[in-house]
């Protein structure tokens, strides 16, 4: 037994009328939403599609506000997230390139080991971490990947 979903995220602002600065209302200014059907054991898992609306908003959100930063510090990459035990647990990237980062705004829906991932993420030399594991990191931008890592 399947049951139709619909889900809708919207970024509701108030707009100001630049002919008449005194009008303002609600404006959406970004949506995402999707139909499908979904069988009734999967329906706890809706959670994870709004979580992921809200991790495509953010990206978005990043990619059209830019902060003003020294690119060298940068990175792109492919890998897969990891869970390590040390200091009560964390997620890592394990970038492709044998590097690993401590990212330091990691969405609760990609906190799982074994995923996939495309980031951009910026260096945080001012930063430190008890985690001891790797650079920390912001990410910028953050994508699951469908297909796992070819072996060589």
């Amino acid at each position: 037994m399947s049951a139709a979903v619909y889900i809708t995220v919207k970024l509701k602002q108030n707009t100001i009328l630049e002919t008449n600065r005194n009008v303002c209302f609600g404006a959406t200014t970004w949506e995402e939403e999707r139909f499908m059907l979904v069988r009734q054991d999967k329906l706890k898992d809706i959670g994870e599609y709004v979580r992921d609306f809200v991790d495509q908003f953010i990206n978005d959100y990043l990619a059209a506000n830019p902060q003003a930063a020294d690119d060298s510090q940068l990175i792109k990459g492919t890998g897969t997230i990891r869970f390590s035990e040390v200091e009560g647990g964390f997620y890592s990237i394990h970038a492709d390139t044998g590097e690993e980062y401590d990212p330091i705004n990691l969405a609760s829906s990609y906190a799982k080991d074994g995923i996939r991932v495309k980031f951009t993420v910026r260096y945080r030399p001012d930063m430190v971490s008890i985690h001891m594991s790797g650079k920390i990191v912001e990410i910028l931008k953050i994508e699951k990947l469908e297909k796992p890592r070819q072996k060589q």
